[in-house]
């Protein structure tokens, strides 16, 4: 399980962006564009879990 803080902001489910970027690509998909979404958590527990640990919301754009 990981960080407790975390789940507690339902965020917790949430891959690391390296790891969701390396899982794209051993897909197979060449990732071209990824953008940070400028995304506000609603929650205080989300807001403080962002601050802390550095969480945000990214978008990829990946080609096979």
């Amino acid at each position: 399980m990981g960080n407790v803080e975390l789940w507690a902001a339902c965020i917790g489910g949430a891959a690391q962006q390296e790891r969701y970027q390396q899982a794209i690509q051993d897909a197979g998909l060449t990732i071209t564009v990824m953008k940070v979404n400028p995304y506000q958590f609603i929650s205080d527990s989300a807001r403080g879990a962002t601050q802390t640990y550095g969480v945000k919301s990214v978008s990829l754009l990946a080609t096979k």
